[in-house]
């Protein structure tokens, strides 16, 4: 490649990396970073903050109930497991009595799933093979503790 070719690659680049950071600062203005008062920031850290709580106490609340939930599926439990989802809940709402045996049925599939996917991955261990898919991992550290 000729010097001029370097060049004129060289100011290319330049120009390309420069666009990109004045976008980037320009964005960031745009949303509000890097810019307002230490007082704003505070606001916003405490807001945050309050926000993690309530997440918190929610998922708490939520793995609890999941508990009383799956209790009363495994009892065959109408009026328990009405109890736990609640009854003003859209699942309270969507089974009735005569449908709670259907989902008891969907209930020991996903728990047949669940054998069959703990025994996969011990298959997957013994062969040495690395990582296992582990699907949605929140949902799996909020239901399956």
């Amino acid at each position: 490649m000729t010097i001029s070719k370097l060049r004129l690659s060289a100011i290319a680049l330049a120009i390309i990396i420069t666009t990109l950071v004045v976008v980037g600062i320009s964005s960031a203005q745009q949303f509000g970073f890097g810019q307002g008062s230490p007082q704003l920031d505070q606001e916003k850290i405490a807001e945050s903050q309050e926000n993690h709580s309530q997440c918190a106490e929610k998922r708490q609340e939520m793995e609890a109930n999941h508990e009383a939930v799956i209790q009363a599926l495994d009892n065959n439990d109408y009026q328990s497991w009405l109890e736990a989802v609640g009854a003003d809940s859209p699942m309270g709402q969507a089974i009735n009595e005569d449908e709670f045996p259907r989902l008891i049925e969907a209930h020991l599939l996903i728990q047949e799933s669940k054998d069959k996917m703990q025994q996969a991955k011990e298959i997957h261990e013994e062969l040495g093979l690395p990582g296992f898919p582990k699907g949605r991992k929140c949902m799996h550290k909020v239901f399956n503790q």
